[in-house]
């Protein structure tokens, strides 16, 4: 039986990588809505020349490439992007350019009309900028173009990130802006509203239980609804938007929280402590290095990169899905649970990267950086361990945890329309408590 579930575990980890390569097709990497008078050209990509403006970078003979996928990858040096209009209508006017991905340090966006050879105004946003310096205020960057009837234009992008470049870009007019606005607003706040019931439920049930692992898992959910803030926009719109310095730090913090508090949450829950040996061991090293990870992140984020947090996010759900098959076969009844929700998430990891290249959106948050997966996996594994947890301890609130769970899920549901990856985690939790 347990050589059954390791060889199960080995495939679905790999078959991410398979998927990737059946869903190879090309696909556009710009989005236009609303957009039937505007000719619109390939668009084109510069590796680095950080130190260059946008006069010379338009004035010099360079080897641009079209871009295929919108991802470059990690630069340290950046990049830029460059995108012919022409506005074929008989009346000027105005769309507005997106970049749905806005965890990127600082993007730089400048139009160039060659037809009169003049320059618009230079407009910058990202999480390394404040709020009040960009061209929009909006959860994602926005930038508005201005285009008189029947000329041309050339828009120029420089890129700033110590992130992966993820480029979801989308142009669409002033209706579809407003309405995209309006739903994004809408499920973001189905989400957060699941979750603070969830949040408020887990609180009581620490006052009248003074279980120390309600707190942790309640630490863990704020994790969680601190990461969402961060990629969704909404943190820096909201909550933080005159703090720079901070910001741009949030993006890494917050997943490396999404692995540390789950994981003070588990040695707790599944009192790994007793089992010593291995499974101790790892599960202690984990923990340390998620919480040097948040420290690091913190105080010094340019070193950050040296703690190789993509591979091991990687390493870290391989070897704790190994840790709860291990508890699992030495009797730990929670430790089944962990296994089942962890085979069941890299199940649905197949699908998504084919879902990715079919939906631009989608792959803002998911199919550009390995570890946002595994950050999801995490949260919807110890999820379904959590409330099977609150109704062994609480027999008298079945119905509620229960109800309380589907609330969780109806938020998912929600983040599922944001980020195209969590109802698969909605699914798994569900039979989570089928089991």
């Amino acid at each position: 039986m347990m050589r059954a579930l390791l060889l199960m575990v080995a495939c679905l980890t790999l078959l991410p990588w398979t998927g990737n390569a059946m869903a190879a097709e090309p696909s556009p990497v710009l989005q236009t809505r609303g957009a039937a008078t505007l000719q619109v050209g390939a668009v084109e990509y510069l590796l680095g020349r950080p130190d260059a403006d946008f006069t010379q970078i338009a004035a010099a003979d360079l080897p641009w490439q079209r871009l295929n996928k919108p991802n470059l990858g990690k630069q340290r040096d950046g990049a830029w992007l460059r995108l012919r209009l022409h506005n074929t209508g008989d009346a000027a006017k105005r769309w507005y350019l997106l970049l749905k991905w806005p965890v990127l340090d600082r993007v730089a966006v400048r139009l160039y009309y060659p037809d009169s050879d003049r320059w618009g105004q230079s407009m910058l946003a990202g999480d390394a900028v404040a709020l009040s310096s960009r061209p929009l205020a909006d959860h994602h960057f926005v930038y508005p173009l201005e285009l008189p009837a029947g000329e041309r234009a050339v828009v120029y992008l420089q890129l700033q990130a110590r992130e992966t470049l993820a480029l979801p870009l989308e142009l669409i007019d002033e209706k579809q802006l407003i309405q995209g606005k309006l739903r994004d607003v809408t499920l973001v706040s189905l989400f957060f509203g699941g979750i603070l019931v969830i949040v408020l439920y887990n609180c009581s049930l620490l006052i009248f239980t003074r279980d120390g692992s309600y707190f942790l898992y309640v630490l863990y959910l704020l994790s969680a609804v601190f990461y969402v803030l961060t990629i969704t926009g909404f943190g820096q719109l909201y909550l933080w938007p005159e703090i720079p310095e901070l910001s741009a730090r949030f993006y890494g913090l917050s997943a490396a929280l999404c692995f540390f508090t789950p994981m003070l949450f588990a040695l707790r829950f599944l009192g790994i402590r007793r089992y010593g040996g291995w499974v101790w061991a790892v599960s202690v090293s984990l923990t340390g290095y998620w919480g040097v990870a948040v420290l690091m992140l913190l105080l010094a984020p340019t070193l950050a990169r040296y703690l190789f947090m993509d591979s091991v996010a990687l390493l870290h759900c391989v070897v704790t899905m190994a840790v709860t098959l291990n508890l699992w076969m030495r009797g730990n009844p929670s430790a089944r649970l962990f296994s089942i929700a962890w085979s069941t998430l890299l199940g649905f990891t197949v699908g998504q990267p084919a879902g990715a290249q079919r939906h631009l959106a989608t792959q803002r948050l998911d199919a550009e950086w390995p570890a946002d997966r595994h950050v999801r996996r995490v949260r919807a594994a110890i999820h379904g361990a959590g409330r099977a947890h609150q109704r062994r301890a609480q027999p008298a609130h079945r119905r509620a945890a229960t109800g309380i769970a589907r609330l969780g899920i109806a938020g998912r549901g929600a983040r599922t329309a944001l980020a195209g990856q969590a109802g698969g985690a909605g699914s798994a939790t569900a039979r989570q408590r089928g089991a």
